[in-house]
């Protein structure tokens, strides 16, 4: 096969065109003229000896051997282990990043459900009656029968009302909860006692005063039913 771009020698003694025999002299006068030489020759492409079954490192012509030249430049050489060590040292920050991204959505629909499950136990924007029978039905709706709840505080207002006092505009600390600055209309529906089995019997405090929550990322999660300070 002739390989582009390369002439493939006769050895010395074989007939060339014309008839002729090539003389050694000759012959080695044509193989200087294809050994690399800085400046003159055209090294062959990279891969060339693995395209053509030739022993890696030596390009193989008419049975003499030379040394494949270093495709590799110095440049890219330096350039290789720069790579590999921005590689090492910022993998770990991209990783701890990339954490980062999955588990605030996470923290965020995590306090979104606990944000959600206090509204269902204390929440209740328009009460009626607000009386035994009142207990007795919204305790009853809210899922909070089985088993009966021993005392449980609906808060009579709106959400944004009751979300600020998570923050400065309804809200100031106290101890580890958030104490609101206006009061609040309330029913606390306590367990007439007995069984703790369905049906459950509850009494009616109606009431109007401060609460005190606690909050995550400015949502209210928990109710403090031992905080009890009734307004004048």
């Amino acid at each position: 096969m002739k390989l582009p771009g390369l002439s493939l020698i006769p050895r010395a003694g074989a007939r060339v065109p014309g008839g002729r025999v090539l003389a050694a002299a000759e012959r080695g006068t044509r193989m200087s003229r294809l050994a690399p030489q800085p400046g003159r020759n055209t090294p062959a492409p990279p891969g060339l000896s693995r395209a053509f079954g030739l022993s890696r490192g030596s390009v193989a012509l008419s049975g003499e051997a030379f040394e494949e030249p270093n495709w590799r430049s110095e440049g890219m050489g330096r350039k290789e282990p720069l790579l590999e060590e921005m590689v090492i040292l910022l993998g770990p920050l991209l990783l701890v990043f990339m954490l980062g991204l999955g588990l605030a959505p996470l923290s965020l629909a995590k306090d979104e459900d606990r944000y959600t499950h206090f509204l269902t136990q204390h929440y209740d924007a328009k009460p009626k009656g607000r009386d035994g029978r009142y207990c007795e039905s919204i305790m009853k709706q809210r899922g909070l029968t089985r088993p009966c709840k021993e005392v449980n505080t609906f808060i009579h207002g709106t959400r944004n009302d009751i979300k600020a006092i998570c923050n400065d505009k309804n809200g100031e600390p106290y101890n580890n909860f958030r104490r609101s600055k206006s009061p609040f209309q309330i029913t606390t529906c306590k367990h007439k006692g007995g069984s703790n089995r369905p049906p459950c019997g509850y009494r009616a405090t109606a009431g109007f005063r401060t609460i005190a929550v606690a909050c995550e990322n400015g949502l209210p999660v928990h109710f403090d039913e031992s905080f009890i300070i009734t307004s004048q």
